[in-house]
C-alpha cells in the first residue's frame, strides 16, 4: 500500500524544488531574500533571536531505555550493528540504500522511513551532548532529506502517518542541534525544508489517525517542530494544533482510571513512555489534563507486570521483559519490577487484576481478566480471557503476537479465540466489526472477604470464522446468531479458581472453554479430570462443575486440520504447549471449570444454578474447611456473598 504526500502539500514541494532550498529556507522563515550574504546574515540572526530564551533541544523518545549507562551502551551497539527490530538490523551506515529495504516487511519498512535506527544515539546524546551521537544521527537524517525532499525519491512508507511522526521529532531535534554546533546555513537549509513540509502534512485533519496512538506520535511530532523550531513561520500555529490534538485523543485513548484502550499492556507501556517523554521535555508543562492523566498512567503500568517480569501479554503484547528499561518510575519490590499486591479493577478500561506474595513477600499468584472492545487497534478474540499464576510460576497464558503479517496462518491462529483462554463458540472466533464494539464488557469485579467475583457479559449478533485474516472477512462470510454469553470467575488466592461460562442461545451449539498453558507445563487426564503438572510436580487440577455433560481434550503443537496448542514467545517463532478444551452442547449451557490449587484436600466441588441463571452456588469442600460463593440476581441489585468457616460476607450492587 502506498502513503502519498498530500497533494496541496506536494505542489508545494515541488515548488520549493523549483526555487530552490536555500530561497525556500529564507520563505518558510519570513525572512526576505536579498544578496546571499545578506539573507544568510538575516538568516541567522533571525534563528538566534527566535531562541532566545528558549530552553536547549530535548529529544521526544521513542524507546524504552532508561539509566545514562543503559543509555550510551544502547546507542554505542545501535553505532556497531544497528538497531534490531523485527529479526533484522537497520544500520546507520552513510550513504543509506534505501531501495535495500523495498522488499521487507511493512513493520520494516514504516521504522526505516520514522528513521528509527537513529532513535537510541538521539537519546543519547539528548542527555549527554557528545559528538559521536550527533554527529552519526546529522549524517543519517541528511541522506533522508536529500534522497526524498531535495531529489524526490519516493517510497510507498514514506507519508505513512506515524512514520512522519516520529521523523519529524528526530528532523526537529538535529535541526536545533545543528544550530547549537553552528554549522553551515546552506547546510541546514535543506533540513528547514523538510521541517516546514512536516508540519503542513501533520496539520491535515484527515491525515490523522485521531483513533489510535498512531495520532498521538503525529502530533508528538508536529509538538517538538513547533516548540523546537519557533522561527518556522507555521510554529505557533503547529503547538497550538498539536497541543489540542493531544489532549483530546489522551482523553479518548485512555479510560477514567489511567487504563490505554488498544486491548494491549505492551501499548499502555509504549504510551506511558511517550507522555513521560513530553513531560520530561515540558513541551506540555501546565496542562492540567495531561498532568492528571500521566499520574494515572504510571499507577496503571505497575499492574501489567507478571510475576515473571514480563509485561501482561492481552493482544498484542508478546511475553517480554521491557519494564526494567522503562523510561518511567516501574514498581521495583525486591529489586525487579514487580506487580502491586491487592486487587484491582479498571472497570472503565475492562480489565481485573489481582497479585497476591508469597511468604517471603515475593510476587507469586496473579490474576488478570480482561474484558474490552474499543476498536480493531491490536484487539484479539479475547473477549473474557484471562492470563493466571501460582506459586511463582505461569500456568495459562495467551498465545503471544507473532508477527503483523495479517493473512499467514500463524498470526490468524494467534489472533483467534481457541489461542486465548476463552469459550469457543462451534469453532468460530469472536467478532472484531467496529459495529459490535462493546466497551468494556465488566459488570462488576468485586472483592468479599477475600475472594474475588468478577463478572462479564456480551450479547453476540454474529461469529466470524477462525481461518480468514481479520482485515479480510466479510459480512457475509460470518455465523450470524443471538447469544447471551456470560463468564463468572470465582477466586480465592491460595485455594481455587473458578471459571464459568452461562450462555443462552437460539440453536444447539458447541461451546469449548479453552485453557492454554505455558510451555513447559505437563498435561495428564485421570477420570475426566485433568492433572496440571510443572518439572515433575504436580501444579493444580482441572475439575468440571456442574450438570453439563463435558468432553476433555488436550491438544499440542497441533497442525491438522488447524493449528492448536501453540505459543509465540517472541516476534518469529511458535513453540509447542499444552492445550485443554472442556467442550459441552445444547442451547442454554452451563460450563464449570476448576482451577484447584489444593486439589489433595478436595473432596468435593458442586456448581448449582437456578431461576434462569439468577442464583448461582459454588460450594467446595475440603478437608478441613468449606466455601461457598453465591451470586442472587434481583430486580433492583445484585447480592454476592461468600461463606467460609469464619462465617457470611455479603456485598450487594445496585443494578
Amino acid at each position: 500500500m502506498e502513503y502519498p504526500l498530500s497533494d496541496d502539500i506536494q505542489k508545494c514541494l515541488d515548488r520549493y524544488r523549483k526555487i530552490g532550498v536555500f530561497n525556500s529556507a529564507l520563505e518558510v522563515m519570513g525572512v526576505s531574500a536579498g544578496s546571499p550574504e545578506d539573507t544568510v546574515l538575516d538568516g541567522l540572526t533571525y534563528i538566534s533571536d527566535s531562541l532566545n530564551g528558549v530552553p536547549e533541544a530535548t529529544y521526544l523518545a521513542e524507546s524504552t531505555i532508561s539509566g545514562i549507562g543503559d543509555l550510551e551502551r544502547e546507542a554505542e551497539g545501535h553505532l556497531r550493528v544497528g538497531y534490531p527490530t523485527h529479526g533484522t538490523r537497520i544500520t546507520l551506515d552513510s550513504p543509506v540504500d534505501w531501495e535495500g529495504y523495498n522488499s521487507a516487511s511493512r513493520n520494516i519498512r514504516y521504522k526505516v522511513q520514522s528513521l528509527l535506527a537513529c532513535d537510541g544515539i538521539l537519546r543519547a546524546d539528548s542527555s549527554r551532548r557528545e559528538n559521536r551521537w550527533y554527529k552519526p544521527g546529522l549524517k543519517y537524517i541528511r541522506d533522508w532529506v536529500s534522497n526524498y525532499i531535495v531529489k524526490g525519491n519516493k517510497d510507498d512508507y514514506q507519508w505513512y502517518d506515524m512514520a512522519v511522526g516520529q521523523r519529524a521529532t528526530k528532523l526537529a531535534y538535529i535541526i536545533r542541534r545543528s544550530i547549537e554546533e553552528e554549522e553551515d546555513y546552506r547546510f541546514m537549509a535543506p533540513m528547514i525544508v523538510a521541517a516546514d513540509i512536516h508540519i503542513q502534512e501533520l496539520m491535515k485533519e484527515e491525515k490523522i489517525a485521531i483513533h489510535s496512538n498512531h495520532g498521538l506520535f503525529q502530533m508528538a511530532g508536529l509538538l517538538a517542530l513547533g516548540k523546537l523550531l519557533p522561527f518556522l513561520t507555521r510554529s505557533e500555529g503547529a503547538v497550538d494544533f498539536a497541543k489540542k490534538k493531544i489532549q483530546f485523543m489522551l482523553q479518548g485513548h485512555f479510560s477514567k482510571e489511567g487504563l490505554h484502550k488498544e486491548h494491549s499492556p505492551i501499548y499502555h507501556v509504549y504510551m506511558t513512555n511517550f507522555i513521560y517523554s513530553i513531560q520530561r521535555s515540558k513541551f506540555l508543562e501546565g496542562e492540567e489534563i495531561f498532568e492528571r492523566l500521566a499520574i494515572k498512567a504510571l499507577e496503571a503500568s505497575s499492574w501489567l507486570i507478571q510475576p515473571d517480569e514480563n509485561v501482561l501479554p492481552f493482544g498484542d503484547s508478546p511475553p517480554v521483559n521491557i519494564l526494567r528499561r522503562a523510561d518511567f518510575p516501574v514498581n521495583m519490590e525486591n529489586g525487579r519490577p514487580s506487580p502491586p499486591f491487592g486487587f484491582k479493577s479498571f472497570t472503565e478500561g475492562g480489565l481485573v487484576v489481582c497479585s497476591q506474595p508469597d511468604k517471603l513477600g515475593n510476587p507469586d499468584e496473579y490474576l488478570a481478566f480482561a474484558g474490552s472492545f474499543f476498536s480493531r487497534q491490536h484487539k484479539h478474540s479475547d473477549d473474557m480471557g484471562f492470563q493466571f499464576f501460582a506459586n511463582g510460576k505461569g500456568m495459562f497464558t495467551d498465545a503471544g503476537t507473532y508477527t503483523y503479517q495479517y493473512d499467514q496462518e500463524e498470526r490468524i491462529y494467534i489472533e483467534s479465540t481457541r489461542a486465548h483462554n476463552c469459550l469457543e463458540i462451534d469453532g468460530y472466533d469472536y467478532s472484531r466489526f467496529k459495529a459490535d464494539a462493546f466497551g468494556s464488557c465488566i459488570d462488576y469485579a468485586e472483592e468479599v472477604g477475600g475472594c474475588i467475583f468478577i463478572e462479564g457479559s456480551v450479547n453476540r449478533g454474529r461469529l466470524v470464522p477462525s481461518d480468514i485474516p481479520y482485515n479480510k472477512v466479510k459480512g457475509g462470510d460470518c455465523e450470524r446468531c443471538q447469544i447471551k454469553q456470560r463468564r463468572i470467575l470465582f477466586y480465592l488466592p491460595g485455594k481455587f479458581l473458578i471459571v464459568i461460562d452461562d450462555i443462552e442461545a437460539k440453536k444447539n451449539r458447541n461451546y469449548t472453554q479453552w485453557f492454554n498453558l505455558f510451555p513447559g507445563m505437563s498435561v495428564a487426564e485421570e477420570g475426566g479430570e485433568v492433572v496440571l503438572g510443572d518439572a515433575n510436580e504436580v501444579t493444580g487440577m482441572l475439575r468440571s462443575l456442574g450438570d453439563s455433560k463435558t468432553e476433555v481434550r488436550v491438544t499440542k503443537g497441533q497442525e491438522d486440520p488447524r493449528l492448536n496448542g501453540w505459543i509465540s514467545n517472541n516476534g518469529h517463532t511458535l513453540e509447542k504447549a499444552n492445550s485443554v478444551g472442556i467442550s459441552a452442547s445444547g442451547k442454554s449451557v452451563t460450563i464449570g471449570t476448576m482451577v484447584d490449587l489444593e486439589f489433595e484436600k478436595t473432596r468435593r466441588a458442586s456448581l448449582n444454578i437456578g431461576s434462569g441463571g439468577n442464583y448461582i452456588r459454588t460450594v467446595i469442600d475440603q478437608r478441613d474447611e468449606k466455601f461457598e460463593m453465591i451470586i442472587r440476581n434481583k430486580k433492583d441489585e445484585i447480592q454476592l456473598e461468600f461463606i467460609d468457616n469464619d462465617g457470611k460476607n455479603l456485598i450487594v450492587i445496585s443494578n
